[in-house]
Formats: structure tokens, sequence, C-alpha cells
């Protein structure tokens, strides 16, 4: 083999190297920040539940307490209040028994609808509907059920990066509705409203209740016991007895 062949061998070694390299970056570039936030999320458990359908029992009858904020009424199934809590971002009542029950301000709950198809703030917006299509952003209702169904499963390494880029903003919002003591999420129907249901009474002393009644605000409600815990039917009955507050 003369000099000249050497040379050509080796320069070709190296162009071939480079292009490697390049191809290389390129794919680094293009996935490997995808893999950080796939690892991320799927570092996270609560993250990678999704609600489980369920019917609300009958209300039953239970004695209760009736209470009024933000222009709805309640009926928590227990008596005997101990104090009332009331501040610029909740209203609720504390009993003698153990058990709070609290309702967030909705002027302090995000309104999705409202805030994704704000004038010049529509970015996020565009990348959901270009994923999912346009119902999926139509009501309140409809993005929160979106980003609860969301999960760390959905993810693919190889996955278009429209999907990847949509399923990471639903997760990174998930993170407003779940935290480490979510064990479990339901999702439930009535005739006048629908919601999910955060956590399990069985399993756990605390539940959230994020409840869309048919006409209204998207409602918040904590749900919680420092004494014998709750009951499932004790949380239906509040979801039952959710009502407007009348004049």
């Amino acid at each position: 083999m003369t000099a000249e062949n050497k040379n050509r061998r080796t320069l070709g070694g190296l162009i071939a190297l480079a292009i490697l390299t390049t191809v290389g970056l390129v794919i680094f570039t293009m996935y490997g920040a995808r893999y950080v936030s796939l690892h991320q999320f799927r570092s996270k458990p609560p993250l990678h539940l999704v609600p489980h359908e369920r019917v609300v029992g009958p209300a039953g009858v239970f004695p209760g307490t009736l209470f009024s904020a933000y222009g709805y009424s309640f009926q928590p199934p227990w008596v005997g209040v101990a104090s009332r809590i009331q501040t610029q971002s909740l209203s609720g009542l504390i009993f003698h028994t153990g058990q709070v029950f609290q309702v967030r301000n909705p002027a302090m709950v995000i309104d999705w609808r409202s805030e994704l198809t704000r004038p010049g703030n529509t970015y996020v917006l565009d990348k959901l509907t270009a994923a999912f299509g346009n119902a999926c952003c139509e009501t309140n209702y409809a993005i929160v059920e979106r980003i609860l169904f969301a999960s760390p499963a959905q993810l693919r390494f190889l996955q278009s990066a429209k999907q990847s880029m949509a399923i990471g903003i639903l997760l990174t919002y998930k993170s407003a509705y779940v935290n480490e003591d979510t064990i479990e999420i339901f999702a439930f129907h009535s005739r006048r409203l629908k919601g999910f249901q955060l956590g399990n009474p069985a399993r756990s002393k605390s539940v959230r209740l994020v409840v869309f009644p048919k006409e209204g605000s998207e409602l918040w409600m904590d749900i919680s016991s420092t004494s014998a815990g709750l009951r499932q039917e004790e949380v239906d009955r509040i979801i039952a007895s959710i009502g407007r507050q009348s004049n």
C-alpha cells in the first residue's frame, strides 16, 4: 500500500469518525434532554397514578352540619363544630371529633381555560391541541381530566417531540394536584356535577375533591381527620350535598 493510499484511508476514517461524532451529538441534543426529563418524571410515584372510575354511593342518612361558602352549600356528615376557618384563600370547619373540612376560594384555583387562551399566552394551548386535538382544552374539566390522566408511562424515548412535549407539560401541571401522600385517584359523575377524588379514605386520613358543578367554578375541597380516619360514605355524603347556595 502506497503512502498516498494510506493517507486516503486515514482521511476516510477521520471523515467517518467526524460523521459519527456529529450524528451522535445531534442525537444527544435531540434526545439527551428528553431522557433527563423522562427520568425526572418517572422517579415521582404520584405522577404514575391515573383516575379509576367509581360510582358515588347513596348519600345515606347521617347527622350533619350545613355550611355555605363561595356561593355553594355543603353538608359535612359530622356535628359539633370546634372552630371555623376563614382566610383569604379558604373557608372551613374543624369538628370536635377531629375531622376538618375546607373549601378553597375558587378565585385561588387556576381557571385553566382562561389562562391558556389569554392573548399572548397561547403557547401551551397550541402544544396541547397540536398533540391531542381541540377537544382537550374546550373546558376546564377537559383540561384537568387530560392533566390527571397523563402518566410518565406515556412518554417514549423515540416518540415525536410534539407528543413528548405535550405530555411533559401535562405532567408538570399534574404536580399541582398530586403529592407524595396521594395514593389513588378516582373519577366520578353524577347528574349535577363531575369531578375527581384524590386519595382513598380506606388508606389515608386525607382526601381532596376537585369538583366541577354543571354551572359554576371548579371547587377544591380538602377533607381530613386527625382521629378515627374517614369513610368513603362520608366523602360521598359531602359530594351528594354540594349545591348552589340559595338566596
